[in-house]
């Protein structure tokens, strides 16, 4: 652990003053400023709660489908169509959370909504500022974009996750099993990211592994009696393997299943080998970060380093996990100078959500443009000239490839033959997903490849540095 002094007077609190007026500018310009409606995910959730209050079936096409096809305040998400139902895929114990706000007003519930996204980002922030020797913008700059923006723009469950999961790696680097038990069981609202933690926690700290049974019991009773065990065993054996399969072919996946898919094989074979992938991959990571905590004295990487390596493929992952990967390769910067350039190309990489910049509009490009730029003189303390010419290649980049970007086919016919009320939400999003998935698959695809790089790049680092000695050689030292 790391103590530094406190920074005195306002830039103390730059960073929180930065999240939230990232947080502003998304929810408050113009929407010519971005080309995507607000919170587009957080009406399904906030809807899929109010479902779930009223007795109904939440993974069911109706009555989702006429929820989120109601008005929404100006510049937030609604559905075009009737007959579309974009899916809330969690398990009843996340709908019962989202419950809390779907009994209010959907406004008042989305403005609530952020602004509890927005702490969440800011505790992420602080928390890692406590364990490194990194000045607090630094790791503001790592995660404004690749956490809050993206997850903030679509009103996604991420930072709270994240959230969570960083305040358990702290407990269990501070040796607070209580503490880190519960921290990893409020990461079980986003279960993809939670089980790593949970994992780790089970493996690496005998201390907390009795505490994170008890915690996982309530868990499990609070999820049967959300909706009873006939829901929970609908999400387990319907709701999960329809998301899996209709997300295969998704062209925003970074999913092992996904470029398999892509390259022709089944889906199903697909879907069977991202799932090897993933739980490989986890064993990899809970090895490394066991590992990598002995060698650096940074026990916090028995949380990190796992959670990191189970968003590095696997069937089902999204841009909004990719920030799970980010402190990581913040903490295995200031622990191992020897790969610090290695890492802060992986940092500068991670931090540009690259997929989705020039879909996010003109606001997105001049923060990718901004966030580049600082941290290229942080990292390599460049010359005004060189962080120019960077900053103006990413800019550039970004809008050549927003003129790309095509307008979306007519999906109506597409939705004609997938609207029965019965059937899951995944049948007419599948639907409305296969109708426009060709439309930019091209940029999307590119857009991958700088996201891939940096997650390969922390992935050969963090294998790499397990066979070093134990900390205090000098491979270690500056």
């Amino acid at each position: 652990m790391i103590d530094h002094p406190a920074p005195n007077g306002l830039k103390r609190y730059l960073p929180e003053f930065v999240l939230v007026l990232v947080g502003a500018l998304i929810l408050f310009l113009p929407l010519s400023w971005s080309t995507t409606p607000h919170l587009i995910d957080f009406k399904p959730f906030w809807c899929a709660g109010r479902v779930l209050a009223s007795g109904a079936d939440p993974y069911r096409q109706e009555p989702l489908a006429t929820c989120e096809f109601q008005a929404s305040p100006p510049g937030f998400f609604r559905t075009d169509d009737r007959r579309l139902a974009v899916p809330a895929p969690f398990p009843p114990l996340t709908l019962a959370f989202f419950r809390i706000f779907s009994s209010l007003p959907y406004g008042l519930a989305a403005a609530l909504w952020s602004a509890f996204l927005i702490v969440c980002s800011i505790i992420v922030v602080r928390v890692l500022s406590g364990m490194l020797e990194l000045d607090p913008m630094t790791i503001t700059a790592c995660l404004a974009l690749s956490l809050e923006y993206v997850s903030l723009n679509a009103g996604e469950i991420v930072p709270i996750a994240l959230a969570a999961i960083v305040i358990a790696a702290d407990a269990a680097a501070r040796g607070k099993p209580t503490r880190a038990a519960l921290a990893a069981g409020f990461a079980c609202l986003s279960p993809n990211l939670a089980l790593p933690a949970i994992a780790a926690l089970m493996l690496g700290m005998p201390s907390c592994r009795l505490r994170l049974l008890v915690v996982l019991c309530v868990l499990a009773i609070v999820d049967f009696a959300s909706g009873g065990f006939a829901l929970t065993r609908e999400y387990l054996r319907e709701v999960l393997p329809a998301q899996a399969s209709m997300s295969a072919l998704g062209s925003t996946q970074f999913s092992t299943t996904s470029i398999l898919a892509e390259l022709g094989m089944p889906i199903q074979t697909a879907l069977t080998l991202g799932s090897i992938w993933l739980l490989t991959m986890l064993g990899i990571g809970i090895f490394a970060g066991q590992r990598l905590a002995e060698i650096t004295g940074r026990r916090e990487l028995l949380v990190f380093i796992p959670t990191a390596f189970s968003v590095i493929g696997g069937p089902h992952v999204h841009i909004f996990q990719i920030a799970a990967a980010v402190p990581a390769a913040l903490v295995l910067y200031c622990a191992l100078p020897k790969f610090r350039r290695s890492l802060a190309v992986a940092l500068m990489l991670l931090a540009v959500p690259w997929i989705y910049a020039s879909f996010l509009g003109r606001l997105s490009t001049v923060c990718a443009i901004a966030v580049s730029a600082f941290l290229c003189l942080q990292f390599f303390r460049a010359r005004p000239f060189i962080i120019a010419a960077l900053s103006c290649g990413i800019g550039l980049a970004l809008m050549l490839i927003a003129s790309w970007i095509v307008v979306l086919p007519d999906v109506t016919t597409a939705l004609a033959r997938s609207s029965s009320p019965s059937a899951l939400a995944q049948e007419s999003w599948g639907a409305y997903l296969d109708a426009t998935r060709s439309a930019n698959a091209a940029i999307l695809a590119w857009g991958r490849v700088p996201t891939w790089s940096a997650l390969v790049i922390l992935v050969f680092v963090a294998l790499r540095a397990t066979s070093a000695p134990r900390k205090g050689d000098e491979q270690f030292s500056d």
